[in-house]
């Protein structure tokens, strides 16, 4: 039902939206559903390609980056805006997507500690091409490269690091 001229309608009018809870035709869906402009209803929750937008309560191609940094969230059938990402999966700045893999272009490594995809590992961690991950050890026959934060094969004499694989950690020193 439209609420403006109390006519019953098939489709609610442009900028409005037919609420299943009311019953009517609105400006804006309630909290629990977001607006769906392709056929301007209230829905649960936005169908593919869309994304749930917690902030505007719409449905959105993209997720808001500004003021606050929002990224896109795919699990099962669910697609949402979210600042976090889920167990498992790294917020990738390039495409503002939360992912399982980080990507190889730009070579970015998945940090546990902030869960985030980057492109030089925190502090004491080193990126390890094989996985795209940052490990604070590096795997048998690596080294540490305290100056790229990456594990090596081998170490860059031209910068003065040896290797030395008789520390705890084998490293570049």
């Amino acid at each position: 039902m439209e609420n403006v001229t109390r006519n019953c309608v098939s489709y609610c009018p442009n900028m409005t939206y037919s609420d299943s809870i009311t019953g009517y035709c609105v400006s804006n869906c309630s909290t629990t559903q977001y607006s769906y402009d392709p056929t301007n209803q209230c829905k649960s929750t936005c169908l593919s390609p869309y994304f749930n937008d917690p902030t505007t309560y719409k449905c959105v191609l993209d997720c808001p980056h500004s003021p606050t940094t929002y990224f896109q969230v795919v699990q099962g059938l669910s697609r949402y805006c979210d600042t976090s990402c889920p167990i498992n999966q790294f917020r990738d700045y390039t495409q503002y997507v939360c992912t399982s893999n980080c990507p190889l272009s730009p070579v970015t490594y998945a940090d546990t500690t902030s869960g985030s995809c980057l492109a030089v590992c925190s502090s004491g961690f080193y990126g390890y091409l094989t996985d795209r991950t940052c490990k604070s050890t590096c795997p048998n026959s690596m080294f540490a490269d305290p100056l790229t934060r990456m594990c090596v094969s081998q170490c860059d004499p031209d910068l003065g690091l040896f290797g030395d694989s008789n520390k705890a950690i084998p490293a570049c020193v």
